[in-house]
């Protein structure tokens, strides 16, 4: 009868996972252990692409906060652009918030700031962005190929400070990099420590926070290069730069948390229309030429099935053999 009932019962992979100890660890233990076994970015299907792409170009014609300094402002498409590297990956999030920035740019140039070129922000923001939901930790490691491999946003952050140092007026506030981009660089490495795990995981209160670290990290990678165009194009005070010291971070901030009041809903409810997006946990990978023990145990293949127990044949009944009947004796005559 229990041999019935195993074989009866749904393959579950996360069977095993229920009786390890790791479950009886906090959560956040737990997201920096799932951090490293978040799956590589699968090709989105392009219809999801050019979709959200479209959503984010109509986003651009809504300003918000006025940009000081440019005579131009901030669009709602800025809380939606980080949403595209969480959602497909840097590579495929990055090509997204491409199209949608640069069509949004045409469409609304009262919010492109640098005109047509303005998808460039964007564009690195959603590939940092990606590279910190999708990163894992550490950050930098050697792959199993035997190659070192550096999370992207920190050479997008090493770019946009060399940037940076590389103008007149940046030279002479080093405060700004300092507070700007050390806030985001802490928030790339607390993401991609924690976001992954998080965003994989079943709680809900612990994916705000993820979708607040990736955007953050994210929109402040994209500042690192937008703010060289700003210096050159512009050529704003450096007394202007001094007060955004504070004020840019406060500004991201802000998106931020729009960025994951907008993104939670959409994670939660995506999936159960068999679309889905953000990071996806995966298996760790079993040795070559050995199999798991488990999978080989509960896989559908090896679970052992009740085979119908063959009726015993009755042995065939013998019938008494009739005796001999003996003919009597005649009785001699007197």
């Amino acid at each position: 009868m229990r041999i019935e009932k195993i074989a009866e019962a749904p393959y579950n992979p996360d069977m095993q996972a229920q009786f390890e100890p790791s479950r009886r660890k906090s959560a956040f233990a737990r997201a920096l252990e799932d951090a490293r076994r978040v799956s590589s970015p699968a090709k989105a299907h392009p219809a999801l692409i050019a979709v959200w792409a479209a959503v984010t170009a109509a986003a651009q014609a809504i300003p918000t906060v006025p940009m000081l300094g440019t005579g131009s402002s901030f669009s709602f498409a800025a809380a939606l652009t980080p949403l595209a590297g969480i959602f497909f990956g840097p590579i495929y999030g990055a090509l997204c918030a491409a199209a949608g920035g640069f069509v949004g740019s045409l469409l609304a140039p009262h919010t492109a700031w640098m005109g047509p070129a303005t998808f460039v922000i964007g564009t690195v923001t959603a590939f940092t962005t990606g590279c910190i939901a999708w990163g894992g930790w550490p950050p930098a490691k050697i792959n199993r190929k035997g190659s070192f491999v550096i999370n992207g946003g920190i050479i997008v952050y090493v770019l946009g400070t060399a940037l940076w140092f590389s103008h007149e007026t940046g030279r002479s506030l080093a405060r700004f990099p300092l507070v700007f981009y050390g806030a985001g660089l802490v928030a790339l490495l607390l993401g991609s420590a924690f976001a992954p795990g998080m965003l994989t995981g079943k709680s809900r209160a612990l994916k705000f926070p993820a979708l607040m670290l990736c955007a953050f990290g994210g929109m402040a990678g994209g500042a690192s290069v937008g703010n060289f165009f700003s210096l050159v194009l512009f050529d704003l005070p450096r007394e202007l730069w001094a007060m955004l010291t504070f004020v840019a971070p406060l500004e991201r901030l802000a998106f931020s948390v729009g960025t994951a009041a907008i993104g939670l809903p959409l994670l939660a409810s995506l999936p159960k229309a068999g679309i889905h997006v953000g990071p996806q946990p995966a298996r760790e990978a079993e040795p070559e030429g050995q199999g798991s023990a488990y999978a080989a145990a509960c896989s559908p293949d090896a679970m052992p099935t009740a085979q119908p127990q063959p009726s015993p044949v009755p042995a065939p009944i013998e019938c008494p053999k009739p005796s001999p009947v003996q003919e009597a004796e005649p009785e001699p005559e007197p």
